[in-house]
């Protein structure tokens, strides 16, 4: 079976539409040019949370990427060292069915930058490159991510799952630094091991409930929780890290 060359294919004209009338500008990136292809990888990094890659790492993300169609999305008028605010690559690869392979549209690295999120740019490069692989005859088109059902509206559903993980809500909790107390306290959320009950909680009123009632350490409105399991509130736990009087009694 003869693959054809995903690079040879031109950006998608629909969504460079799109982009240009939300004033952003949708094109092919070439990862040979060095300035080029070391703000794409460093982009892709980004986009999935990652440190900054180092010069050996871009080098090897650039070397795999080369025999792949590499979109990136760009602020009008941007600079040649300018990260790309969203990214995708594709290529073509034989797909294994019953009775020999198919050519599929392979897509990954889809990134989307926080500041340019809500845009419609994630829904161009995705319908971008179904339309794509339409017009050069790929019958079918792959997606890797990390989040599959979000991709259900272009047509992907989960096919091979790599790892399982398994969260009980019930043991999690958070174990990194506290903040301080000169810092705001109007967000902070004491660690799971000063969770408590101050002296005043309320009398139970029922299994997993709890009346209504206040903490004499400040004096807060205590409202019914569906859990029996109780923290102090953030202000207390701040100046009362462990429980008892001025820990107020919410639960969680």
């Amino acid at each position: 079976m003869t693959l054809i060359d995903a690079r040879s294919v031109a950006a998608d004209p629909q969504s460079t539409a799109r982009l240009a009338d939300a004033g952003l500008e949708y094109r092919v990136v070439d990862m040979a040019d060095a300035t080029a292809g070391v703000a794409f990888a460093r982009a892709d990094a980004r986009g999935f949370l990652d440190a900054d890659p180092g010069e050996e790492q871009i080098a090897r993300m650039r070397e795999a990427w080369q025999d792949r169609r590499n979109i990136g999305v760009f602020e009008p008028g941007a600079v040649p060292e300018a990260f790309p605010v969203a990214t995708v690559n594709s290529w073509v690869a034989p797909l294994t069915v019953p009775g020999g392979e198919v050519p599929m549209w392979a897509i990954s690295s889809v990134t989307v930058a926080a500041t340019h999120r809500r845009r419609g740019i994630a829904r161009n490069l995705l319908e971008g490159e179904l339309r794509s692989a339409a017009s050069a005859g790929v019958p079918i088109a792959g997606l890797t991510v990390s989040e599959a059902t979000i991709y259900s509206r272009y047509g992907f559903a989960p096919a091979i799952p790599v790892a399982r993980v398994v969260i009980d809500p019930r043991r999690a909790g958070w174990i990194g630094v506290r903040r301080p107390a000169a810092w705001s306290t109007s967000t902070a959320r004491p660690p799971p091991q000063s969770w408590g009950t101050c002296s005043s909680a309320p009398a139970p009123d029922g299994p997993g409930r709890s009346r209504a009632g206040s903490c004499v350490g400040c004096a807060k409105r205590v409202s019914p929780r569906t859990t029996p399991r109780a923290r102090p509130c953030a202000e207390c736990a701040i100046s009362t890290p462990t429980a008892g009087p001025g820990a107020c009694s919410r639960t969680r």
